[in-house]
């Protein structure tokens, strides 16, 4: 189960991955129109989601022991 399926959700760090998810950076800024640009930013964003999740399964794991 993903953890978009489990209702979490991390919170942007930067100004750059809140224009990327945003609409309205997407339309008006030019920087995020170039190729590659936003899949970057959006690939940094879900690497950091899946490290923490795989954290707190650690976390949890180490609690039931």
């Amino acid at each position: 189960m993903g953890m978009s399926q489990m209702g979490r959700r991390l919170l942007p760090l930067d100004g750059g991955e809140r224009d990327a998810f945003g609409r309205w950076g997407r339309r008006y800024l030019c920087y995020i129109g170039r190729p590659g640009v936003r899949s970057e930013i959006k690939r940094g964003y879900r690497q950091r989601e899946r490290h923490q999740a795989k954290q707190e399964i650690r976390e949890r794991r180490y609690e039931s022991e």
